[in-house]
Formats: C-alpha cells, sequence, structure tokens
C-alpha cells in the first residue's frame, strides 16, 4: 500500500515538473519577441529625438 502511494507521489511530481518545465519553456519563446518589440521602440524614440 505505500509502495502505491509512493508510485502516485513520484507522478504527481513529475507531472507537475513537467507543467512547470513548459512554462518556462513558453515564457523563454516569448523573450525574443519581447526583446525585439522593446528594441524597436527604443530605435523610433531615438530616432524621433534625433
Amino acid at each position: 500500500m505505500l509502495q502505491l502511494t509512493h508510485q502516485g507521489l513520484a507522478l504527481g511530481l513529475r507531472h507537475r515538473f513537467a507543467f512547470v518545465l513548459q512554462a518556462l519553456l513558453e515564457l523563454l519563446e516569448l523573450v525574443p519577441k519581447a526583446l525585439s518589440f522593446t528594441l524597436l521602440i527604443a530605435d523610433l524614440s531615438f530616432k524621433t529625438t534625433q
């Protein structure tokens, strides 16, 4: 019985880990977009101040 609950706990942890990993990967995919967007805005504001 104890073995079963331990297995269930391990599965739950693995599932949560996979979920966190997926969220991190999605955030990492957003980073370049946000970066290029920031660079675009900085470029535009730089051109308007000159």
